[in-house]
C-alpha cells in the first residue's frame, strides 16, 4: 500500500475526494494530519517508510474516518454526530485518552 502511495501516487484521487467533504473545523484538522503524514514519507527512505507503515497507515485511516463522519454530521445537521467525530479524533488520531470525565492528555 504505502509502495503504491510513494512511488505511484496512488493516493492522490482519495486526498482530492477527502478535499471534497471537508466543511467544519474538525474534517480540517483531520485533512492536516493526512497531508502531514504524506509531506513526511516524502522524505523518509524507503527503510523508514517501511518501518513506520502501520503507524503511517493507521493514523491515515483514522483521519479519513473522522473526515466521513464530520461531513455525516454536516449534512444531517446533527450536533451529536459532530461530536462522535471530535470525540475519535482525540482517541485515535491524537491518541488521547478518553475518559467518564472527558479526555486526558496524550497517550504514548
Amino acid at each position: 500500500m504505502l509502495e503504491a502511495i510513494v512511488k505511484k501516487k496512488a493516493h492522490m484521487p482519495l486526498l482530492d475526494d477527502m478535499k471534497g467533504l471537508v466543511d467544519s473545523e474538525m474534517a480540517s484538522k483531520a485533512l492536516k494530519v493526512i497531508e502531514s503524514m504524506l509531506g513526511k514519507m516524502a522524505h523518509m527512505t524507503a527503510y523508514e517508510v517501511e518501518f513506520h507503515a502501520k503507524r503511517i497507515l493507521e493514523t491515515m485511516g483514522h483521519a479519513i474516518i473522522t473526515i466521513l463522519v464530520a461531513d455525516m454530521g454536516m449534512k444531517l445537521g446533527e450536533e451529536s454526530i459532530m461530536n462522535a467525530a471530535k470525540l475519535y479524533y482525540a482517541k485515535f488520531v491524537e491518541r488521547r485518552e478518553l475518559t467518564s470525565r472527558g479526555l486526558r492528555r496524550r497517550v504514548s
